[in-house]
């Protein structure tokens, strides 16, 4: 490579400019900007229904859903009910594609605004601003597509598998995962313990935030220790 901002030669001969001059995505990022895409139990009824009116991108997104998993996601974000809105078989594709209507509305908008063209990590949000994306759990395949790492067809693809595989785990299994909101984690791992002194098998999973824990462990367990923490 030659000096930076120098034109380069191909190895055809013909001359090429560096990344620097084309304005690099990286150029047009900041070093304090990251995207954190949410995991499951993010769902709300309603999400996504004000983008998708708004913003012809976020539909695209929805009806690419649809034509995938063969079901209308966005009907159920709309319209419920909200216990199949919970399942994690619809749970998972809604939060993935409302992630990924989330990030086409925006670089719609930033582009609209006059964003440099390729100023985002990936391709799905050209003209968005950021250093690096991460997600958790779920949200990992929404970080992999927005960084361009992955196809968004092929990431519906495997959400809408991996959401119905880990349906068809849980309900042949007798445990149950729950997240504890609004307590503090040692609340939490008290009264797990006090439990667990009972006979009952139920854990702390992961801590989630300060004021978010999970636990898991048997179904009958999980439920006495939600009903004790409420």
């Amino acid at each position: 490579m030659g000096p930076p901002g120098r034109p380069v030669a191909s190895r055809d001969g013909r001359r090429r400019r560096s990344s620097r001059d084309r304005g690099s995505p990286v150029d047009f990022m900041t070093p304090t900007t990251a995207v954190l895409f949410p995991g499951q139990g993010a769902q709300a009824l309603g999400m996504a229904v004000d983008l998708v009116d708004r913003y012809p991108e976020a539909r695209r997104v929805f009806d690419l859903g649809r034509e995938i998993l063969g079901f209308d996601v966005l009907a159920v974000c709309r319209d419920g009910p909200e216990a199949e809105l919970a399942s994690t078989r619809v749970s998972q594709p809604a939060i993935f594609l409302h992630s990924m209507a989330a990030l086409e509305a925006l670089g719609g908008r930033l582009r609209s605004a006059g964003a440099p063209a390729g100023a985002g990590t990936g391709p799905l949000c050209r003209g968005l601003p950021a250093l690096a994306p991460a997600g958790l759990s779920l949200g990992e395949y929404s970080a992999l597509v927005f960084a361009g790492s992955l196809e968004l067809a092929d990431a519906v693809r495997i959400v809408g598998i991996r959401g119905t595989v880990m349906q068809e785990a849980c309900e042949q299994s007798t445990g149950a995962m729950a997240a504890v909101m609004g307590f503090p984690a040692d609340g939490v791992e008290q009264a797990v313990a006090a439990l667990a002194g009972e006979g009952l098998a139920v854990f702390v999973a992961n801590y989630n935030s300060p004021s978010q824990t999970v636990i898991s462990g048997e179904l009958a367990a999980v439920d006495a220790a939600s009903e004790r923490l409420r």
